[in-house]
């Protein structure tokens, strides 16, 4: 019999980690869990000789590192097939724009875009970004009214970066949910409830991206 407790944990958010270097990979399954239960995650870590999953030049290959997180997670008995994973923080530009407050949207979209593209040296359609409007008031002369402008917060790297990630996931048979940005540190200990302090440091920094992915 279904019970009221067995549809709550089917609703539960689940979804993927990754985190990985050219030695290694950290895969989990995650879902929210109170400090009083078992974690009841599944997880995996492979590592591999140095340039083992290097194309022709110096980065990862895409379509190899696919095959070996595919690898992680069949062998790991996941079932989940949301990846959420982060971009090196030395890999994404992370700025500010202040701009009128009545600028319409595709205007904002288009400085940041030029932006973004002439901070990384790309060209416009090579930029991959984000960002976030926050309207800052301004104090006005003595006497008159407040302005406002528009802070903008964005972030960018280049657009192969994401096709990358992109081309990873579908040679993993998974879809990428959440591409975000990696912590430059892993998360504080106390923040991924019921987990193992003796895993290394890649594992908690993939359970840190599942986290935000299953809230995403």
């Amino acid at each position: 019999m279904k019970t009221f407790w067995d549809s709550w944990r089917f609703r539960v958010p689940v979804c993927l980690g990754l985190s990985f270097n050219a030695q290694s990979l950290s895969l989990v399954e995650w879902r929210p869990t109170r400090p009083a239960h078992s974690p009841g995650h599944r997880w995996g870590q492979e590592e591999w000789p140095q340039g083992a999953l290097q194309g022709p030049g110096t980065e990862i290959d895409p379509a190899r590192l696919g095959a070996a997180v595919q690898s992680v997670w069949r062998r790991s008995g996941m079932r989940c097939q949301k990846l959420a994973m982060g971009l090196p923080a030395d890999r994404v530009v992370q700025q500010s724009l202040q701009l009128d407050a009545d600028l319409p949207d595709r205007d904002i979209r288009a400085q940041v875009n030029w932006r973004a593209s002439e901070v990384l040296s790309l060209a416009w359609d090579q930029v991959a970004f984000d960002y976030r409007v926050v309207v800052a008031p301004l104090p006005g002369a003595l006497g008159a009214p407040s302005t406002a402008s528009l802070q903008v917060l964005w972030l960018a790297c280049p657009r192969v970066l994401v096709q990358a990630a992109q081309q990873m996931s579908r040679s993993a048979g998974l879809h990428l949910c959440l591409l975000g940005l990696e912590p430059a540190q892993p998360p504080a200990q106390q923040d991924l409830v019921g987990m193992d302090a003796g895993l290394k440091p890649q594992w908690h920094l993939a359970c840190e991206m599942a986290r935000q992915g299953a809230g995403a």
